[in-house]
């Protein structure tokens, strides 16, 4: 029996992933009942959400699922993983030695920086067939710095597959305008996309430790020094990341085909909506969001327990279900 139904979502890291687990949990909230599971987790029982790769889900019933993901800038979504990994979790001074370092990591299946010779990370990430290592850059090549991209038509190809397999791509460099987007193939009201930050950049993070404890640690604002800036615009690094800079266009590109399909005008008009929404929301709601980690740095995972769908996502949605409530209780009185 196949059980990659509902709605599939392979969490690709660094890409808002937690900020779209915590939307999808809301949707499910709302549309798909309560788990009957051993848990009772409330609206978990038609949505998969973990850091796996895409492969995985290969097998989909189409008829009976929804798959989708999300895209970032490969550069951008790199130095994110370096600064979150190596210097906040692993308390590395962000040195150019180290960044440019951890830049070549493509031996870590989920914390790498470019995957092992596939393209990119998220080509390896996300397509729903495996790709062999190494096929589309040489394993000698992080070391010799090679320019050479292999096999180009066939990375084109694998690109390709992963747009047409997926339902929707969340383009996590254009957060809103995807939601905004999702909302009409889903039939979605505007506040069923709201959504709170769950790893700003300057505040504090829970992490996993390796005695099985949790730790937070303030994340610092990731910055691109003149000498890794020199590297990152380099054919080296294009070379290196080829088939993620493809996916990442052509998910900007069928972004902006269904925003066309859907019409310009009305698109418009439905994500300033939504972002006035949001903004009022967020208004409203800062105050009475509790995060696992406190501003001064405080574990608090019991108390966010009461307002987030899951660890640290979806968390303020118990707020923005009372915002909405009062909200409409107001236009209806």
């Amino acid at each position: 029996m196949n059980t990659n139904v509902g709605i599939l979502y392979p969490r690709n890291p660094k890409s808002a992933s937690s900020t779209l687990v915590g939307v999808l949990g809301r949707i499910i909230t709302k549309y798909g009942g309560r788990l009957n599971g051993k848990d009772g987790a409330v609206g978990r029982c038609r949505v998969k959400h973990d850091h796996i790769n895409g492969k995985m889900y290969g097998t989909r019933d189409r008829r009976k699922s929804f798959l989708l993901t999300s895209i970032r800038d490969p550069t951008a979504r790199a130095i994110s993983r370096v600064f979150f990994s190596r210097v906040a979790h692993g308390g590395k001074e962000p040195t150019d030695k180290m960044v440019l370092s951890s830049l070549l990591n493509h031996r870590d299946g989920q914390r790498g920086t470019v995957g092992p010779g596939l393209g990119g990370f998220q080509v390896f990430y996300t397509s729903p067939t495996k790709v062999e290592e190494y096929t589309f850059y040489d394993k000698e090549g992080y070391r010799k710095e090679s320019t050479a991209v292999l096999r180009p038509d066939l990375l084109l190809d694998y690109v390709n597959n992963i747009v047409d397999n997926y339902d929707f791509i969340v383009v996590s460099d254009r957060i809103d305008e995807s939601l905004v987007a999702l909302q009409f193939i889903m039939g979605l009201d505007s506040d069923d996309i709201l959504y709170s930050s769950s790893k700003a950049s300057g505040g504090y993070v829970v992490f996993d430790m390796p005695k099985g404890d949790y730790e937070c640690k303030k994340v610092p604002k990731s910055f691109i020094s003149d000498a890794v800036r020199k590297f990152l615009d380099s054919h080296v690094w294009t070379a290196m990341n080829y088939g993620d800079i493809m996916l990442h266009a052509a998910a900007e590109r069928s972004l902006n085909l269904t925003i066309e399909t859907i019409g310009r005008e009305r698109f418009k008009k439905a994500l300033e909506t939504f972002r006035a929404l949001k903004r009022e929301a967020e208004l409203v709601c800062a105050p009475h969001i509790t995060l696992p980690c406190s501003a001064e740095g405080i574990l608090q995972q019991e108390k966010a327990k009461e307002n987030c769908f899951y660890k640290d996502m979806g968390c303020g949605n118990p707020c923005f279900n009372k915002f909405m409530a009062n909200k409409t209780q107001s236009i209806g009185a």
